[in-house]
């Protein structure tokens, strides 16, 4: 096996894990509010327990290869189906509001990576440890806000801070 075989088998092992964490996700909760969280969390879950390969694998998609296209028409597509499916019955629900379902996911998907992607940017500006498991906690704190006061139609505006003027 070649140094593309290798990668190849190092990408495909990664994302069948990511997938199943992101599947383990939606079969765990019941609520469309839930299953979204879910999924956002066993997906983060899973790259800070596989970083190394989470950021290698992250770095080698922005590159336009025959390998990541493949990989983006398969993998990457049936996780787009995944949010796509919890994100349109939520909106049918009443859940979630009429953000276009790309954005929304769009939005998910860079909060998702944007930590193990940026790690060395975050380790060495922020001194943060991006696959702590303190950072993960406080850092879904955050995307659950986001979640709530962007993507649902009816959010607690009683807890958040007073937003500064300039």
């Amino acid at each position: 096996m070649g140094k593309k075989g290798l990668l190849e088998t190092i990408l495909n092992d990664y994302l069948i894990g990511y997938l199943e964490a992101i599947e383990d996700g939606i079969r765990r909760e019941t609520s469309s509010f839930d299953r979204l969280l879910a999924m956002v969390e066993s997906a983060m879950e899973y790259q800070r327990t596989h970083h190394r390969k989470a950021r290698l694998v992250l770095r080698e998609m922005t590159l336009d290869s025959m390998l990541v296209r493949e990989v983006m028409a398969s993998y990457f597509m049936k996780e787009k189906h995944y949010f796509s499916l919890v994100y349109e019955q939520g909106r049918k629900q009443g859940v979630f509001t009429q953000m276009r379902k790309e954005w929304a996911i769009l939005h998910l998907r860079g909060m998702i990576t944007m930590p193990f992607l940026h790690a060395q940017y975050i380790r060495e500006v922020f001194h943060l440890e991006p696959n702590d498991d303190t950072f993960v906690m406080h850092y879904m704190k955050h995307v659950k806000q986001f979640i709530e006061l962007q993507l649902c139609t009816d959010h607690k505006t009683k807890d958040l801070p007073i937003p500064m003027t300039i």
